[in-house]
């Protein structure tokens, strides 16, 4: 199996030109969110606005964001991962 065959092998390559920086800012905020997206679906009350926001959600929107944002950090992992960074 050739490593430049399949999806996996181009997982993240739309960020190859993004700097190092910004990578990095993005996959912090793709960890916060899915973290966010682990409370909201707890009952616990907070004093949080983004938390009440996705609360709001219907269970096939929160759903689709988890998975968005899966595949986003996955992609942003890809491309560091190409980079040596991880």
């Amino acid at each position: 199996m050739s490593a430049t065959r399949g999806p996996t092998a181009r997982r993240g390559q739309q960020f190859s030109q993004t700097p190092l920086p910004e990578l990095l800012e993005a996959l912090a905020r793709a960890r916060a969110t899915l973290r966010l997206l682990e409370v909201a679906a707890s009952s616990m009350p907070t004093e949080n606005d983004e938390l009440d926001r996705l609360r709001a959600l219907g269970q096939p929107e929160l759903a689709k964001l988890r998975r968005e944002t899966l595949g986003l950090q996955t992609d942003l992992r890809a491309e560091l991962r190409r980079r040596g960074e991880i």
